[in-house]
């Protein structure tokens, strides 16, 4: 076990340590007190069904409006809780540290220490307490906004401070060179990622909860160019090309054949998602010389919560063909850092087929090889297994990244100003309301940010922003800020996520391409020697600076695991967050993936609806019908096939209504506007499902 560590708290007093601890405890208590004591601030963690139950178990009466409801809860009943809570925790950590620390120093040293990131929630209280004194309501609103985010922080340097206090001499040593061992590590992470995600996502498909509109759409396009309909679903204007120049999903074609699936392409998402893991170690392994720091960040990966939005996002919308790009655009890394420039330029064009959001960060990956590789030292021992020797060199490495750079942006413009307006028929891209602060077109948008910087700059400054760095942030305890020129690779899609009004945090899709940088960053962040140099490490030498180095290495790594587990709980809707076990929660378990009867009832029409007929039928739903001669979106959309009309196309033969979906306002035949309008043309079929489900055919004519 390690104490030199430590020895700066081995003189203090057993009392010093169970002053701090008393104090984290009160620390706690006070928070939970005002956090539980509004709605705002309580279903920042818990449901409102959850936080009633809480409210009602202490005893105290809820007042006020929806949405605006309070408890008055006393302090002494928690601050007993979390005292004795505490008392066990510091008992059972300090008689478990004590087999290397011995009594006294266990202790002492897991009070001081541990109980010092307890103390952490009273902060938040106190200074929400100076902000509503002081007026301060922007700062108050992020206090409000944030209590989830200061818990998470204190239980992940708690649990990181344990670890680290726990650690034997053995684990500094330098394992720079690859083991097999750690590797078989990661594939069993993945395996487990992929086997959960995917089941998963099939769950949330047999209960009918996936919808048809980006997302089951997408295998729609597979079916479609397989069967000579073009690459399309009828939501698109045209060819989807018209939407995005996207087309890396053709490439499931072949296994499409094979398994003419949505559920085939939910594996495949999945798996690319996972597979990311493997260049993250690889690279992690690279700048930390650590196997072991490896393997943690790349199980970091997989439980990163908005990487895990890639696969369901909060819409649960289950799969993106803009998830392929992500391991692609970590595989390019790491080639480039291999030195293999033509796998790079190869891995980053397969990337840009994910979607042209990509280019904004392999345009600014481009400058920061041009600006900052460009002018690091060659390594000779890397240098001898690289591919490209012209690459090697500065004046080549400049010369890589500036086309890069440069291919990007001429990519991008080509992309926003030629070749979507012209699959649109000359429309701007369908995109650029997002930013509606900014103008009414792409050109304008652009002009706007670029002639008003301090418009973007007062944009940028509000509460919003704040939340989306921390919620990419977070998770990894603000490593990736250790290797600032990496990170600032993602500013510009960074920027352009912010200002996005349809999506101002990490919950749904947009932020995919910027996922592989942080985690670069990251990576890089870990082994930033800068941050990392001790006094007496440098007092001891070269070897002591190394195991130094090494031993800051491995804490950190175990401080953003730490982290990422404690975000988890609150942000993540998978199995690791409070949400997936929370019966009270949207994102429930039994609620999303036991399919319940409404999956049940529509199995008992499914066989009414021949395939050769033209169905037009509302959203979750309409995934079920993508096979069919035509799949028609029968929603409040205007759509093309509909003449811009809120009606069935005029060849449709079936008209199915899922009154039950999560969003339906059909309820009735009466509330059909086809119907409504033409009853003659519509027979009812007769109902079958307890009114889940409605059925119209349409009344064969003279002409038919």
């Amino acid at each position: 076990m390690r104490t030199d560590a430590i020895q700066p708290h081995a003189g203090r007093s057993l009392s010093a340590g169970l002053l701090l601890l008393g104090v984290g405890c009160l620390s706690v208590a006070t928070w939970l007190q005002s956090v539980l004591s509004t709605e705002l601030t309580a279903t920042t963690m818990l449901s409102f069904d959850s936080w009633q139950r809480c409210v009602q178990w202490l005893g105290v009466p809820m007042t006020g409006q929806p949405n605006q409801r309070s408890a008055e809860i006393s302090l002494m009943p928690l601050l007993v809780g979390t005292s004795l809570l505490g008392l066990a925790c510091w008992s059972a950590g300090s008689a478990w540290l004590s087999r290397g620390l011995g009594w006294n120093l266990a202790c002492r040293s897991w009070a001081l220490r541990g109980w010092a990131w307890w103390c952490l929630p009273g902060a938040w209280e106190l200074l929400r307490i100076l902000a509503f004194v002081s007026g301060l309501e922007p700062l108050e609103h992020f206090l409000l906004a944030t209590p989830q985010f200061w818990c998470a922080v204190s239980v992940a340097g708690w649990l990181a401070t344990f670890v680290t206090l726990n650690r034997s001499p053995q684990v500094v040593v330098r394992d720079a060179q690859p083991s097999r061992g750690w590797f078989v590590g990661v594939v069993v992470a993945v395996g487990i990622y992929c086997v959960t995600y995917t089941t998963l996502n099939w769950q949330l498909y047999q209960g009918l909860l996936v919808p048809h509109g980006d997302s089951a759409m997408y295998e729609e396009h597979l079916w479609n160019v397989t069967h000579g309909k073009g690459f399309r679903s009828y939501l698109d204007q045209g060819l989807f090309l018209g939407e995005h120049i996207q087309v890396i999903h053709l490439c499931l074609i072949p296994l499409h054949l094979i398994w003419p699936s949505h559920l085939m392409l939910e594996l495949c998402e999945s798996l690319a998602l996972a597979s990311a893991a493997f260049p993250v170690f690889w690279i992690t392994r690279r700048h930390t010389a650590s196997n072991r720091a490896a393997f943690v960040l790349s199980l970091v990966w997989l439980l990163y919560a908005p990487l895990q939005f890639l696969d369901i996002s909060i819409d649960l919308k289950t799969f993106r063909p803009i998830g392929f790009g992500v391991p692609l655009m970590l595989l390019a890394i790491d080639q480039w850092e291999r030195r293999h420039a033509a796998r790079t330029v190869i891995l980053l064009l397969l990337t840009l087929l994910a979607k042209e959001d990509f280019s904004l960060v392999i345009g600014a990956f481009g400058v920061w090889i041009a600006v900052f590789d460009s002018r690091q030292p060659l390594d000779p021992v890397e240098d001898a297994s690289r591919g490209a020797a012209w690459v090697s060199g500065r004046s080549g490495r400049l010369l890589f990244g500036l086309l890069v750079a440069g291919f990007s942006v001429a990519y991008i413009l080509w992309v926003t100003q030629i070749a979507i307006p012209w699959f649109r028929g000359g429309a701007d891209v369908h995109y650029a309301p997002y930013f509606q602060k900014f103008g009414s077109s792409s050109g304008e948008v652009a002009r706007t940010l670029l002639t008003h910087p301090w418009l973007l700059v007062r944009e940028l400054s509000d509460l919003n922003t704040t939340l989306y760095l921390a919620a990419i942030l977070a998770p990894l305890a603000c490593v990736p800020l250790l290797s600032p020129s990496r990170f600032l690779v993602g500013g510009p899609l960074l920027i352009l996520l912010c200002l996005n009004e349809l999506s101002q945090s990490p919950h749904h899709h947009f932020h995919a391409p910027l996922l592989p940088i942080v985690f670069w960053a990251a990576a890089a962040g870990l082994a930033n020697s800068g941050w990392l140099k001790m006094s007496w490490g440098r007092l001891r030498g070269a070897e002591a600076t190394d195991q130094s180095r090494q031993t800051a290495i491995l804490n950190r790594s175990t401080l953003v695991l730490a982290s990422t587990l404690a975000c988890g709980l609150f942000f993540s809707i998978g199995p690791q967050g409070i949400a997936f076990w929370d019966s009270g929660s949207s994102y429930y378990w039994k609620h999303l993936y036991v399919p319940g009867r409404r999956a049940d009832e529509f199995r008992k029409i499914e066989s009414q609806i021949p395939q050769t007929a033209r169905v037009a039928s509302t959203d979750f739903v309409h995934p079920r019908f993508t096979h069919h001669n035509r799949s028609y979106d029968y929603s409040g959309y205007r759509r093309k096939v509909s003449n811009f009309q809120l009606r069935a196309p005029d060849d449709t033969d079936y008209i199915v209504i899922d009154t039950r979906h999560p969003y339906s306002t059909l309820r009735s035949v009466e509330d059909i506007p086809d119907y409504q309008a033409h009853p003659e043309r519509w027979d009812v079929l007769p109902d079958v499902t307890d009114g889940y489900f409605l059925v119209l055919k349409r009344r064969a004519t003279g002409s038919d």
